[in-house]
């Protein structure tokens, strides 16, 4: 039956979608795998599709235009699809065997221009720049809760977030994840996780940023952080399409995307979007960070300096504490890491915590101008060049946000040119 062997498929479309391991597996191969304890799980199925006997790999191309173009492609060209997102009429279509990818593009290109053709392109999952310390930071988030309540008063609402990562492990000081992805392969997501909502008071582990959240996990990247484009494009989509509020991305690409930019587009008038800067250290565009309806979010360090590995320019609009930074770790462990991945979630937290307290969900656009101007006072009045985020600032942004969208009478701007002549 098709339920015994569905996990296989389900990793070929979202990890291994160029591989032609024979599916469905043998009947000895399905029983060894059912035998296996869920952690062991995820590496059978890596193994499966990496060193399958006589597996060859194929090209891959996303495409994307309107119906009529795409109907004409279809009936013209011998190509077969592999996924698609038909209400964004996005494909992807295995390259023939007879063609290369980069020949079959240009080939589709001079035939069909009014089409959009794309390589499926690497994600990057941003490495973990372990500096193995003997212990991480423990950022104490009470104060911000306090100014928030301040400006917005006690929370009213959970927040929904969607983690777009490597998956979350369950944990002892995770709250429940929803739906589950069972064994996150790679520990990235459950970091994440972690960071922005580890469970507060219990005596465990770490605290995370906010308890006013329901997480909920899209799984596109795999045991090494692998993914594909497409696995982004369509969790982008689900995650907006779910209801998510806020929507965490610790991945990306160096390679523009028409396609990705142009969905990032749409989402982000839907749904508030935070991503990585990414972890090289440049101002070259790096997507989705560097769209201009995406809080890219840079690392610092501990004195506030803008971390040497953090990414800026387009990338950056906001920066936060992103080294040594301590979380939870699948079975049951923490992990102290580095890089804009740790920064990024712990933005998402904060602007949890605030909307919880404000009782409608607002316009993205209302929180992106809140981030410019904190941006702009950030440079011009604290002198901080990389925008490190100002809780007390930032509340204050946050909050008139919202009660200029009901008319309401604005907040005091807090006084930072006394504080920064103390």
């Amino acid at each position: 039956m098709a339920s015994d062997w569905g996990d296989f498929s389900l990793y070929q479309t979202r990890y291994a979608p160029q591989s032609t391991a024979v599916l469905p597996p043998d009947s000895d191969t399905i029983a060894q795998y059912h035998k296996l304890p869920d952690i062991e799980k995820p590496e059978f199925l890596k193994n499966y599709f990496q060193n399958q006997p006589h597996k060859r790999t194929f090209d891959s191309l996303l495409i994307q235009g309107s119906r009529t173009e795409l109907s004409r492609f279809f009936s013209l060209m011998p190509a077969q699809t592999l996924f698609s997102l038909p209400e964004q009429n996005i494909y992807l279509i295995r390259v023939p065997d007879s063609f290369h990818g980069e020949e079959f593009r240009k080939n589709i290109k001079a035939e069909f221009p009014a089409l959009l053709v794309e390589t499926n392109q690497d994600l990057i999952g941003l490495p973990d720049l372990n500096h193995n310390p003997p212990s991480g930071s423990v950022l104490n988030y009470s104060p911000w809760l306090d100014t928030l309540n301040n400006r917005l008063g006690p929370p009213k609402r959970k927040i929904p977030i969607a983690i777009l990562d490597s998956g979350v492990s369950a944990h002892e000081d995770l709250p429940p994840v929803r739906p589950m992805s069972g064994m996150d392969p790679n520990g990235h997501g459950t970091h994440v996780a972690g960071i922005l909502a580890a469970i507060q008071g219990n005596g465990i582990g770490v605290d995370g940023v906010s308890s006013q959240t329901n997480l909920r996990s899209y799984p596109v990247l795999g045991t090494n952080g692998e993914g594909r484009l497409i696995d982004l494009v369509s969790a982008v989509i689900q995650a907006c399409r779910d209801g998510n509020e806020i929507i965490n991305l610790s991945l990306g690409t160096k390679e523009h995307s028409q396609i990705l930019f142009d969905i990032l587009t749409v989402v982000g008038k839907k749904c508030i979007l935070v991503a990585a800067s990414g972890n090289d250290g440049t101002d070259q565009p790096y997507l989705p960070a560097s769209h201009p309806l995406v809080i890219g979010v840079g690392s610092v360090n501990k004195d506030g300096m803008l971390s040497n590995f953090s990414n800026y320019g387009s990338n950056l609009k906001i920066s936060f504490f992103g080294e040594d930074v301590l979380s939870t770790w699948p079975r049951n462990t923490y992990k102290t890491l580095s890089g804009t991945s740790m920064a990024a979630p712990q933005v998402s937290g904060f602007l949890a915590e605030a909307l919880s307290r404000i009782p409608t969900r607002l316009d993205p656009s209302l929180i992106l101008d809140a981030v410019q101007r904190h941006k702009t006072r950030s440079v011009t009045v604290l002198n901080i060049p990389h925008s490190l985020m100002d809780p007390p600032l930032f509340a204050y942004e946050l909050s008139n946000a919202y009660k200029r969208s009901q008319g309401m009478i604005e907040d005091v701007e807090p006084d930072l040119r006394r504080r920064t002549a103390q």
